[in-house]
């Protein structure tokens, strides 16, 4: 049966690559919810494209509100899901930046190049195409499966609470959304905002106490390390403003450029490297750059200590050591933590934090903390995962481990990873794939991208995996 799986998913490859092409080309990242769109017109779109691709290929589909839905096989038994999101993160200055446009869906160098290609359009048509392969060949489910389709997995998880409202959980899924040959633990996620208000800055007028007056925006979500930051200053003393932006060079490598208008206003960009916030020291922060140069202004006295607070407290770090959470677990690893987005205008700042904590650690004693060092800050929770932990020598693990082992000839042990997956979205979930030890991940990415090959053996594990649910052979 196994070489009857992989001649038909390699005979389905070149429609599977068409079709996530497709999806590609939809930039599904979250936008002002519209009547019967409640993540924005393209989520819906997306949504609606996916699941008639899976009626086309003869699945029961339903679509729970536009907020997620699924594609089913088999009508008894156990219910089975893996489940996938197609919403993205945003691109920055539109995709100024990539080599390719973000949103064409293009195949070049053996690879489907786009947002959303990797992360995780591409691994859930991979999944899709994995039930459809089985149910070409005729196979006859003693169980069901279902593609649960999320669509604001970026932003807050709405989607699949919301499905969960209306649908069961299944008994076991799986979610193909990050490494193989699986992960059985997934640290915390806590997103805060850091809110304060701020007294005596105003563009365009000056005061004599504050030589400088700013503006800062940086960073597009909380979940990606920020890969630009502006900072606009208008000064009474321009050319030391000059002489500060030629000698200042940033710790983390963050390059910075700029202009000077004819109203005397700097418009200051500083360049960083965009990376998963799961990995933050993977990337160049460019919001730490920015707070960095903003030590070395004359600023009104509540808004330097506002920004100092931040500085000290965070930095160019990113394991929490300076605001004191740092820590690490013999299961999960160190504590994460991702200055992710800032905005500071006339009358007030807010920065948001990613932090990615251990298994075994504390959320409510990790912003007691912070509550201790972001003196002047209002924190508040903006979103929070729970950590997951699954048996690693559980049955479904070691399902997955011996299916992995069989198509790989590799005996490698579970993961525990700093993202966070729709696993934790089920009582028994466990994300399983698409990445391949040693293959690089280009998720939230410049460039975004995944391999055809890569996604062609993921294919193949899933339909062995699914093949096992529908006709209850693992229960054996």
């Amino acid at each position: 049966m196994e070489k009857r799986i992989d001649e038909q998913i390699d005979a389905l490859v070149p429609e599977m690559v068409e079709e996530i092409c497709h999806a590609v080309k939809i930039p599904s990242f979250q936008e002002a919810p519209q009547p019967d769109a409640p993540f924005g017109a393209e989520t819906a779109r997306i949504l609606a494209f996916t699941l008639a691709s899976g009626e086309r290929k003869g699945f029961v589909v339903k679509n729970v509100d536009n907020y997620a839905g699924h594609i089913e096989f088999g009508s008894s038994g156990k219910l089975y899901a893996a489940l996938g999101h197609l919403d993205v993160v945003p691109v920055e200055k539109g995709g100024a930046d990539w080599s390719v446009p973000p949103f064409e869906g293009i195949v070049k160098d053996g690879a489907i190049w786009g947002r959303g290609a990797s992360d995780d359009k591409g691994p859930t048509f991979a999944a899709l195409y994995a039930l459809y392969a089985l149910k070409r060949l005729g196979v006859a489910p003693k169980n069901r499966i279902r593609i649960i389709l999320g669509t604001n997995e970026e932003t807050g998880w709405e989607c699949v609470r919301h499905y969960f409202q209306k649908e069961p959980y299944p008994d076991f899924a799986i979610t193909p959304d990050s490494v193989f040959p699986g992960v059985y633990a997934e640290k915390g996620i806590l997103r805060l905002d850091l809110c304060a208000s701020i007294d005596g800055v105003s563009l365009p007028g000056l005061t004599p106490i504050a030589p400088n007056q700013i503006l800062i925006k940086g960073g597009t979500t909380p979940n990606v390390v920020p890969k630009e930051t502006k900072l606009h200053i208008l000064s009474n003393n321009p050319a030391m403003i000059d002489q500060m932006l030629h000698h200042f060079r940033a710790q983390n490598q963050a390059t910075l450029t700029w202009t000077l208008n004819t109203t005397g206003e700097y418009e200051i960009l500083f360049t960083g490297k965009p990376f998963h916030a799961a990995h933050p020291d993977e990337g160049i922060n460019s919001i730490a750059a920015c707070l960095d140069f903003c030590r070395l202004l004359g600023l009104s006295p509540q808004l330097k200590e506002r920004l100092d607070c931040l500085w000290d407290a965070i930095g160019y770090d990113d394991t929490g050591k300076k605001s004191r959470i740092s820590g690490q677990d013999g299961v999960s690893g160190s504590l994460t933590m991702n200055l992710g987005t800032i905005v500071c205008d006339e009358s007030r700042l807010k920065a948001t934090l990613d932090i990615r904590y251990p298994i075994f650690f504390d959320k409510k004693r990790i912003v007691s903390q912070l509550e201790g060092v972001f003196n002047g800050f209002t924190i508040s929770e903006n979103s929070s995962l729970d950590p997951l932990y699954v048996d690693p020598e559980g049955p479904q693990m070691r399902q997955l481990m011996r299916i992995y082992r069989d198509f790989t000839g590799e005996s490698l042990q579970p993961k525990a990873i700093g993202g966070g997956t729709y696993a934790r979205a089920v009582p028994l979930g466990i994300c399983y794939g698409p990445l391949f030890p040693g293959e690089e991940s280009y998720a939230h990415q410049v460039d975004e991208r995944k391999s055809i090959a890569s996604l062609t053996k993921a294919c193949k594990i899933y339909a062995r995996l699914f093949y096992e649910w529908l006709t209850g052979s693992e229960e054996r």
